[in-house]
């Protein structure tokens, strides 16, 4: 009964708002995505966390994303969209770095496997969204950070 009422509202909160086409927020998805890794950098280098503070940003960018969407796929489509793009922008940030080590197959292994966990980690996010507003994405976040550390003992 109650998740029946909390669909309504969110239906309603959307509305509110006019209707609002659908490239919109995918496209603002697109943009945060490109943008957000350089300007987590200096909250990174002050933290040394960068799995929590990039999952943390990326969970707020989610949220947002999510009160555009009424609809589960519109939400998951946007958290895809947004993951890919921050995955590609990151890995973007370490060619400099790559490139002076001559060896650009290390730049090909990190696009691989970094656009995968970012776009995996923004999915877990929006899933928790669809669960349980608050608590479902404290929890996304939670799995989300606990994947990244996972990822990144393995030295990637």
């Amino acid at each position: 009964m109650r998740r029946s009422s909390q669909n309504n509202s969110r239906a309603r909160f959307a509305l509110n708002f006019g209707p609002s086409p659908l490239w919109l927020p995918a496209l603002a998805a697109i943009v945060v995505g490109a943008i957000l890794p350089v300007l987590l950098i200096p909250v990174i280098r002050v933290t040394g966390f960068s799995e929590g503070v990039e999952e943390v940003a990326k969970g707020i960018v989610v949220w947002i994303l999510a009160l555009y969407s009424v609809r589960t796929c519109d939400r998951l489509g946007f958290a895809l969209a947004f993951g890919t793009m921050f995955g590609l922008s990151e890995s973007m940030l370490y060619a400099n770095q790559i490139a002076q080590l001559g060896d650009w197959s290390v730049l090909w292994l990190r696009i691989s496997l970094t656009i995968p966990l970012h776009a995996l980690t923004a999915l877990c996010v929006a899933w928790g969204i669809g669960r349980g507003r608050m608590w479902g994405a404290l929890l996304g976040v939670g799995v989300a950070i606990v994947l990244h550390l996972a990822f990144n003992a393995q030295g990637f």
